[in-house]
């Protein structure tokens, strides 16, 4: 399901590489490591921490000690560091980490030249060379400032098993920042982040707030806290501290970006969360330069930064209308809107979108949110959504410290590829890699385009799918299903984007490109305008995905009848988030409750066709709210789902959509709900109304079930 959290970029400030002499060599504030932290880090070392104790200033020793080198060893010394600092900064880093090995055998006991080797083995791709540098530097100068802090930033940035020895590596760094706020702020703000990831949110925060003690307007201080915030579930406190930040730094994107997403999360049905994101939206896209000469546009006189369009070319062809009549163009889940039992959100009525399809001229993919531009204006596929900038917003912080400017890289720094000799169809958006994006919005997309160019004779034709689609088992598979081997080897461009942990940008400059896109004009309720609304797929475009899937997977093999019997549990057990603690005690019970024989449990590594066959056979689907319940959309219609929510109550009203498009019968159980970046819990004295509740959502009972409804919602 829908992960709208922004990536919190933490921002590791180090040395950069000198070009003085030895004996002046400085600290400067540039970013060394820039990199957003990821998720599912393993727990927290318990052992005591013990440092050694911290020795006086070393660098009158250092000094004392580089002149008792004879004349020609100091000369040789000089000409070598200032050798090895050239090749760095002009990007021949091979040759600087020779001349750093060569200064380092001269004299060993000068720790600028081992940060820096660290930093040329760090950007060459060589993270664990550069660990043990780093490592045996903070063992030669254990009071030292900035080997510890470079070891802890480069252990944050691994995201392996080394991420947690990061705690020791910055402590020690933050002990030997005395006297050194700038430092002692940015090692705050890594030992925050760092205890974020790990889940220890209480502890986090007190370094947020030392951070803040030190740099109250720090915006990466700020941003980094309003998504912890997010994370801790402290919705309140995130706005707040997004809405201070903002104030504080208005032109921060992030800042609006993290007040609409603390919204989000905490306000059902919140209209002024998209709102909010579209504001972030333009305000990003009003820092764009123009690039001139990427399209063979006029100039666009005079303009310095693109701007943002609401809305698609009004050229753009109609593939589907809404009836006007409001019976045929609304729909709900089940046949009654009593069928909704212990929940209080019966009833949610929904909308057929207009589809449409666009034809754009000499346009620019980027990011992986798949902005279009010309070098004039930009489109988002989602524009009320501004997650679709997210990994560019990140380039462009990355880029500020890195460069000390306030644009996005130069020119050297763009990857592009032009596509000239055949039509276009964009699928990129942002989270595609995502289960529930990818069968929901990305699918429905790819036939409704397909069908689209059927229709206008157009047999020669292009698809670009993000990178993802083309390595990862099911995503790929679905589309082999779709397009067929020979399809996919011919129609089929994985885009490429770049790796968040470098600003480098890949463009594909598209003659001809087509986008499919739907708005509803008509809304039957609010949560058609909240920012969940942009995943209701279009009910023909789920249809048309059935329709699809269900005759290519007859082709291979034989779809299985519904089993009235078949009771199938959603499993979290391999997702990152949102786990189901006392998962074996629920599985259990319900063995007990329908028959071992009876119950089959998905856990998301099945292959695409078996994941199919799973849900279309089932009668009733239960599961916490997350990615796998999307395929909910292979069920049989009038099968049952009912769904350990998200609270409050039916926050996303994804699932609900998908039931009503399909015709299924939607329950939910809110006793058993989480917050959306917390676990479930199941225990003793929540199962047994649960399988009470299983029961009678088996046959769609909702007139006995609710009976019970107010035991099930206290």
């Amino acid at each position: 399901m829908p992960m709208l959290l922004p990536l919190c970029m933490l921002t590791a400030l180090g040395p950069a590489l000198s070009s003085r002499g030895p004996l002046h060599a400085i600290r400067r504030g540039d970013a060394v490591y820039s990199t957003d932290l990821g998720y599912g880090v393993a727990a927290m070392p318990t052992n005591k921490l013990q440092f050694p104790a911290q020795p006086q200033d070393s660098g009158a020793k250092k000094t004392a000690a580089l002149y008792q080198l004879s004349h020609e060893q100091q000369e040789r010394f000089t000409r070598s560091f200032q050798q090895a600092v050239e090749a760095g900064n002009s990007g021949n880093y091979a040759g600087a980490i020779n001349m750093y090995n060569v200064v380092n055998k001269i004299f060993p006991g000068y720790y600028e030249s081992h940060t820096n080797l660290a930093v040329c083995l760090e950007r060459s791709g060589r993270d664990a060379e550069a660990e043990s540098v780093l490592t045996r530097a903070v063992i030669l100068f254990p009071g030292e400032y900035l080997p510890a802090d470079n070891l802890c930033t480069l252990q944050i940035k691994s995201l392996h098993e080394s991420m947690t020895n990061a705690l020791p590596s910055c402590l020690l760094a933050l002990r030997n920042a005395n006297n050194m706020p700038e430092a002692q702020c940015a090692l705050h703000l890594k030992l925050a982040s760092l205890l974020t990831e790990t889940g220890h949110y209480d502890q986090s925060h007190v370094h947020f707030n030392a951070a803040l003690a030190l740099q109250p307007s720090n915006g990466d201080v700020l941003h980094n806290f309003a998504c912890s915030l997010t994370r801790a579930s402290r919705l309140v406190e995130a706005g707040a501290v997004a809405q201070q930040a903002h104030r504080l730094n208005p032109t921060d994107v992030r800042h609006l970006w993290n007040r609409a997403s603390a919204r989000l999360y905490s306000v059902r049905h919140d209209v002024k969360a998209p709102e909010t994101m579209y504001q972030a939206l333009q305000l990003f896209v009003s820092q764009l330069p123009v690039e001139k000469n990427l399209t063979p546009h006029p100039p666009c006189k005079g303009l310095k930064f693109k701007r943002l369009m609401s809305e698609f070319p009004p050229s753009s062809k109609v593939l589907y209308s809404p009836s006007p009549i409001r019976s045929e163009r609304e729909y709900q889940c089940g046949s009654s809107a009593s069928s909704f039992p212990c929940g209080d959100h019966a009833p949610l009525l929904f909308t057929d979108p207009e589809i449409r399809v666009s034809r754009l001229k000499n346009k620019v993919i980027e990011g992986e949110g798949g902005l279009i531009s010309d070098d004039c204006e930009v489109w988002s596929l989602h524009h009320n959504h501004s997650q679709n900038f997210g990994d560019l917003l990140i380039r462009l912080q990355r880029s500020k410290h890195e460069q000390s400017t306030q644009a996005l890289p130069q020119a050297d720094n763009l990857e592009v590829h032009k596509l000239d000799e055949v039509p276009v169809m964009s699928l990129i958006q942002h989270d595609l890699r995502n289960h529930f994006h990818w069968i929901l919005e990305a699918l429905p997309r790819a036939i409704l385009g397909m069908k689209y160019f059927a229709n206008q004779g157009i047999t020669d034709y292009q698809i670009i799918f993000p990178w993802e689609a083309g390595i990862s088992g099911v995503l790929r598979q679905s589309l082999e299903l779709l397009l067929g081997e020979d399809g996919l080897t011919s129609r089929a461009i994985f885009y490429p984007h770049q790796s968040l942990a470098t600003f480098q940008r890949s463009l594909y400059v598209v003659s001809e490109l087509y986008v499919v896109h739907w708005k509803r004009e008509l809304v039957a309720g609010p949560h058609e305008l909240d920012g969940w609304s942009i995943y209701h797929a279009p009910r023909k475009g789920i249809q048309l995905l059935r329709d699809a899937i269900f005759e290519a997977v007859e082709v291979e093999d034989q779809l299985p009848l519904h089993d009235p019997t078949r009771v199938l549990y959603v499993s979290r057990a391999l997702a990152t988030t949102r786990k189901v603690q006392g998962e074996r005690l629920l599985i259990e019970g319900l063995k007990r409750l329908v028959g071992p024989q009876n119950l089959e449990v998905h856990y998301g590594n099945e292959s695409f066709v078996d994941q199919v066959k799973m849900f279309h056979s089932a009668q009733l689907v239960i599961g916490a709210h997350g990615s796998g319940m999307a395929n909910i959309v292979w069920c049989n219609p009038s099968s049952v789902v009912l769904e350990l929510p998200i609270l409050p109550d039916l926050l996303s009203s994804g699932l609900a959509h998908i039931a009503a498009a399909v015709g299924l019968h939607f329950w939910t159980a809110p006793k058993v709900g989480a917050l959306y970046f917390q676990d479930y819990k199941i225990h003793a004295s929540n199962l047994g109304p649960l399988l009470e509740l299983t029961q009678w959502a088996r046959t769609n009972d909702f007139h006995n079930a609710s009976k019970g409804c107010s035991s099930q919602s206290s």
